[in-house]
């Protein structure tokens, strides 16, 4: 990542795109899904490091669901590749020195790698389109001419 691509808490800037090329990972025991509200508590003090140069640069955040959910296993390898981009909307400090925070998902992503791992796992992530209904129907109608050439074509050989 070069010089221009980070700001001053080491944190990625906006890309060209929606949403930077890069983000901070938070590794989460549930599966997020997008356009959902999620709350969450933070006690670990490299997730509390990450919650707060997030909040001074954009607030957004890569969130990916944990494969060992039980375990404090932290690292890329734990984590599947596919999660959500999220905002933090809202940070409380917590009387036992953790955060609790909610989390607007916003968009699929695909964890394509690892930037850093120290203080926190940043990764490369990149936003996935949503599939709109004209899209599907596009689809479908094309796939159902294909279907109605075979057949008519199956029905012609027959004998």
């Amino acid at each position: 990542m070069s010089n221009q691509d980070s700001n001053q808490n080491n944190l990625p800037v906006r890309s060209s795109g929606n949403f930077p090329d890069a983000l901070p990972l938070l590794l989460l025991p549930q599966v997020v899904f997008p356009i959902s509200l999620v709350p969450i508590n933070v006690t670990e003090r490299s997730y509390i490091r990450l919650v707060e140069d997030a909040m001074k640069a954009q607030g957004l955040v890569a969130l990916a669901a944990k494969r060992d959910k039980d375990g404090k296993n932290n690292d890329l390898g734990n984590a599947y590749n596919m999660g959500c981009v999220g905002r933090i909307v809202q940070v409380n400090y917590s009387p036992h020195g953790g955060l609790d925070l909610v989390i607007q998902s916003i968009q699929r992503a695909e964890i394509n790698g690892l930037v850093r791992s120290e203080p926190y796992l940043v990764v490369r992530v990149r936003p996935l389109e949503e599939q709109t209904l004209a899209d599907t129907r596009k689809s479908l109608e094309a796939m159902v001419m294909t279907i109605k050439m075979q057949m008519s074509t199956l029905i012609r050989l027959s004998p």
